[in-house]
């Protein structure tokens, strides 16, 4: 079973060899999570999240999380994205580097709001009524 920290090679329109995604958070009571692209390092690019080589074993230059691409998926959704080969799973991410992605999730200017409310609420503590 796939779940919070593993990592995922997801092809998409714009690039047919994927790129690595990440699960941030744990799974919620509906079994959804969010995720986070790794692209290249650009001169313009939402570094709020740099990562290096030794960051990840498919990591092999200068790279960022890419959260104006973040989603909220369900866990059913990527298994079933590797089971029929449209992903392939890849070694499980770094503790460190996923509490930087949570954070970086919240505070980057291009993350969708759905999916950074959907951090925040697991970020912040149950409020008693």
């Amino acid at each position: 079973m796939i779940g919070y920290g593993d990592t995922f090679m997801f092809a998409d329109e714009n690039d047919p060899k994927g790129h690595l995604r990440i699960i941030i958070t744990k799974p919620n009571e509906q079994g959804e999570v969010v995720t986070v692209p790794v692209t290249t390092r650009r001169k313009y690019s939402d570094a709020i999240v740099p990562l290096e080589a030794n960051d990840h074993p498919r990591i092999t230059h200068s790279s960022v999380v890419e959260f104006a691409y973040a989603k909220v998926m369900t866990i059913l959704e990527i298994e079933a994205l590797i089971k029929s080969y449209d992903a392939k799973r890849k070694e499980p991410m770094d503790e460190k580097v996923l509490d930087r992605c949570r954070k970086g999730a919240v505070e980057s200017d291009n993350t969708p709001n759905g999916v950074r409310s959907f951090v925040k609420s697991l970020l912040e503590p149950a409020r008693e009524s």
